[in-house]
């Protein structure tokens, strides 16, 4: 991923809904994240980091996937999380998806 220190990074988990383990469901990262993201964005992965994987629902962004690099905010819990393009659709963001090795 452009702008990414090392270019890749590992989907550890796709968010889900009534998942047992509350850090992997869907409603609760909604909730969790909701002051960190900008508006429209929907997490829907994580990394083995802590940083989302965000579907944009509305705007120029709209049907991009972006990475939401919270790490570059640590500790910060005013600031905005750097976004970064991953993929311009859902479709090419599985394309880009590779075996962990």
């Amino acid at each position: 991923m452009e702008g990414l220190p090392g270019a890749s990074a590992d989907v550890q988990v796709f968010f889900g809904i009534g998942r047992s383990v509350e850090s992997s469901d869907l409603g609760w990262n909604l909730t969790t994240l909701a002051e960190r993201l900008e508006e429209g964005l929907l997490p829907i992965a994580a990394d083995s980091g802590g940083n989302v994987f965000c579907l944009a629902l509305q705007g120029r962004r709209r049907g991009n996937v972006l990475y939401c690099d919270l790490q570059s905010v640590f500790g910060d819990l005013e600031a905005t999380p750097d976004l970064l393009p991953v993929a311009s659709d859902f479709d090419a963001f599985l394309t880009k998806m590779r075996p962990f090795a």
